[in-house]
């Protein structure tokens, strides 16, 4: 028999190359082709919407809530709210103190687009940190899906973090679930290891639909359980969340 896993598909909604164009032809034209595949297969998953995707995009957050994919969020305008783990011209990490106000807003954002609160979050560029952490945590949400395995490379299953260093296991309540890396691999990119991440490959190379087929179609082969963010989270905390439909206050 074998050994079930759980498999968290994520998908950040965002502007064409992240940061670095203003267009939405992925969102457009991509979410729904996306949406369509996981039904083929009968399986969820969580879209991380940034505020600004959500409110230009407000259809397509809509057929997303509509399908029974999760709606997660994924910053206000794909900026970075967490550490910065290496130098991009041009962007500068928010305060600290701006986090918690400008997540609020981007929660907000989607509500007023697709009429429900989202609980999951992700931070652009896996740049996460303890006051992100922490301001999630006071703005009721379950689930940070930040840690990026490919660097920090010590955590490697979901955990509750610290509220002092959100690196380390502690109290918090909100759960954080590492992304995927290849730790197996020999990587060619010292110091950060940023090849054993694979979204630069599906971003620089292309995500084939057929691709992602037989990768879906392999996870349920080798015992793949599918599973939103929200649902990982409520596994953790022995009960169950629902996306409410009212702002949070």
């Amino acid at each position: 028999m074998k050994e079930k896993f759980t498999v968290l598909l994520g998908i950040d909604v965002e502007t064409d190359v992240g940061s670095f164009t203003p267009f939405y032809e992925g969102v457009r034209n991509g979410v729904p082709l996306l949406l369509d595949l996981l039904a083929g297969f009968g399986v969820k998953g969580t879209f991380y919407f940034t505020g600004d995707a959500a409110r230009q995009n407000s259809g397509i957050a809509r057929f997303t809530v509509k399908s029974g994919n999760e709606i997660g969020y994924h910053s206000l305008y794909h900026e970075t709210v967490g550490d910065e783990l290496f130098p991009i011209p041009g962007e500068k990490p928010l305060l600290p103190h701006e986090v918690e106000p400008r997540l609020k807003i981007a929660a907000d954002w989607i509500f007023e687009a697709c009429g429900v609160r989202p609980v999951s979050f992700r931070a652009p560029r896996l740049w996460g940190g303890t006051p992100v952490v922490n301001a999630l945590e006071k703005l009721g949400y379950v689930s940070d899906a930040s840690y990026p395995m490919y660097f920090h490379r010590k955590r490697f299953v979901p955990y509750y973090p610290s509220r002092n260093n959100w690196l380390d296991e502690g109290d918090g309540a909100v759960l954080e679930i590492p992304n995927f890396a290849d730790m197996t691999m020999e990587s060619k990119d010292a110091p950060l290891e940023r090849d054993r991440d694979p979204w630069p490959a599906f971003r620089t190379e292309g995500a084939d639909v057929e691709e992602l087929k037989k990768l879906i179609g392999g996870l349920f082969r080798l015992g793949g359980e599918f599973k939103t963010a929200m649902e990982i989270a409520a596994d953790f905390a022995g009960g169950s969340f629902i996306q409410s439909p009212f702002k949070n206050e």
